[in-house]
């Protein structure tokens, strides 16, 4: 069986500031975080970043990242994730310049 039908493809379009501006100067791909002041000229190649999760499409790996402490059993951890997981996204979509891909589905479920 393959397992490629089972997972989400990583990346959207959130940008927000990231790696020290105030402007957005960080853009994900592929679910990492990349410096958008990092290429020589327009269009050209970003040469840093990739290694910060997106907190938007990455969030679970962006908590781990961040090295957030979680105690208790296995059920406790798992309440503690979710909830985690549910704050980031309010902070990330606040944060961002653009809509995060997804972000309809994500909240249009939880308004109805």
């Amino acid at each position: 069986m393959d397992n490629s039908q089972h997972t989400r493809p990583l990346g959207c379009n959130y940008e927000a500031p990231t790696f020290g501006a105030r402007y957005p100067d960080g853009s994900c791909y592929e679910g990492y975080m990349w410096d958008l002041d990092s290429c020589d000229e327009p269009g050209g190649p970003l040469r840093h970043g990739g290694d910060q999760p997106c907190p938007w499409c990455n969030t679970v790996e962006f908590i781990e990242w961040h090295g957030i402490p979680m105690s208790g059993n296995a059920h406790q951890r798992r309440t503690v994730r979710r909830r985690l997981v549910k704050k980031i996204k309010a902070w990330a979509e606040a944060r961002s310049s653009f809509r995060p891909a997804g972000i309809a589905a994500a909240t249009g479920s939880t308004h109805e």
